[in-house]
This record gives structure tokens, sequence and C-alpha cells, in this order.
């Protein structure tokens, strides 16, 4: 199923997924410009199915604007970002509703930023901790200023 083109390129992709094993080979080949996870056995998908994402994202051509959410509804289990051990990233702070969230951000090209950070994704009525990213444009978002150019 998440080999088929329409899957792969629609524009908006959002997956439940039950699976007893990770997929994160089916994940890598996805090419939409918003797909979000929800990992119901979220024990089946590990910091190494992340960080391959991660890079993926990095590496693709994906246009600015694109995002991505990754949550469970079975926990509140979300990836440290410092557990990916993610080369080439520098520290960000991301506004969104008018809440403060840091993340690290990691250069894509010259035009494109890629930017992770925890934020909250909602269900019905409620918001579920999630790891989002999200493609922006470079210079578009203010870095902490720790952060190095």
């Amino acid at each position: 199923m998440l080999q088929k083109p329409v899957i792969i390129n629609c524009k908006d992709l959002e997956l439940i997924l039950f699976a007893p094993r990770s997929f994160i080979n089916y994940y890598t080949g996805l090419r939409n410009r918003n797909l979000v996870l929800n990992h119901e056995n979220s024990s089946n998908f590990h910091i190494n199915d992340l960080r391959m994402l991660v890079e993926n994202w990095k590496t693709s051509d994906r246009p600015i604007g694109s995002s991505f959410c990754y949550f469970s509804l079975e926990s509140d289990r979300y990836f440290n970002m410092d557990s990916l051990e993610l080369q080439g990233t520098f520290p960000v702070e991301i506004e969104r509703n008018a809440t403060k969230m840091r993340g690290i951000g990691m250069k894509m090209d010259d035009n494109r930023v890629l930017f992770l950070y925890h934020g909250r994704h909602p269900v019905g009525f409620w918001y579920h901790p999630a790891l989002k990213m999200e493609v922006v444009a470079s210079g578009s978002k203010k870095k902490n200023e720790d952060s190095k150019p």
C-alpha cells in the first residue's frame, strides 16, 4: 500500500500505524508535503528509525512549507532530540500559537533549513506530545543568541 504512487505523492498524508515492526524503508520513500505518523505501537519505532527519517528529510527536495509530525496515542513517548546525535545542527526558537519552543535546525541547502522541535498534535479535543519537523526558508526563523552561523 505504501508503495502506490497515489499514496507516496499525495500532498497531505496521515498514517495510523499498527505495525508490529518498523517500516522505515517505506516511510523514507514517502514524498508527501505534509506527513503525520501516528504510530500506535510506539515501541516498534526506534531512535534509529527516526534518525533515518530526519536525515531523509534533510537531503530531500521537499519545498518550503513541508511538515512532518510523529506522535503516539498509546503513550506520551517522544524522542529526546539530543539522542538523535545529528550532525551540523544549531539551536532555534520557534513560535507557534504565541508559544515559543526551542528546537534544532539543520541546513538543507542555501535556501532551506529543516527545523525539528517538540510540539503538540490535535486529535479530537486533546493535544498529544509530538515530534515535528518543518522545512523553512533560510533566515526566516529566529535562531537563539548562542547559535553560530
